[in-house]
């Protein structure tokens, strides 16, 4: 289908500026792997998904990915580090990188387990996939009207 053409050629890189690289951090594996499908398959945007399991990981993938990537998706709850370390570790490397946390906790606890630093979204577990993709393209569309467009 042109759909699937579209998808293979901005995978190996055609310069299709409406591609998205979304960085998914998450440590359960099917919880992982759903996600990473869902936004793949999405017809409410063109997703490239990066997945990682735990934080050691996460922070190596962004630091040697930061130019690809367009998004975060930050599970707080990880078993190697806390969420909320990992998630200002991105936010000094990178300021304006739209960074969606995923966690039991209400927003307001969010910030002040982030020293005050708000996240570009949040989404509490449990979440459907549905209101991923809004808040993800939400975001990025935000950006984007701002001229920081992070589409690569």
């Amino acid at each position: 289908t042109d759909a699937e053409a579209k998808k293979a050629a901005a995978m190996v890189g055609n310069g299709d500026s409406h591609v998205a690289t979304v960085l998914l951090v998450e440590d359960n594996e099917a919880v992982r792997r759903g996600s990473k499908v869902l936004l793949e398959n999405s017809e409410q945007g063109d997703f490239r998904v990066l997945t990682v399991g735990n934080g050691r990981e996460a922070i190596k993938l962004f630091q040697r990915r930061i130019e690809d990537i367009s998004a975060v998706i930050l599970d707080l709850n990880l078993p190697d580090c806390q969420g909320a370390d990992l998630f200002r570790q991105m936010r000094q490397l990178a300021p304006t990188l739209p960074v969606i946390v995923v966690s039991g906790l209400r927003e307001q606890q969010l910030i002040a387990q982030c020293d005050g630093q708000k996240p570009d979204g949040v989404l509490v577990k449990p979440f459907d996939g549905d209101v991923l993709i809004e808040k993800l393209n939400s975001i990025l569309h935000s950006l984007n009207s701002q001229g920081r467009s992070p589409i690569t």
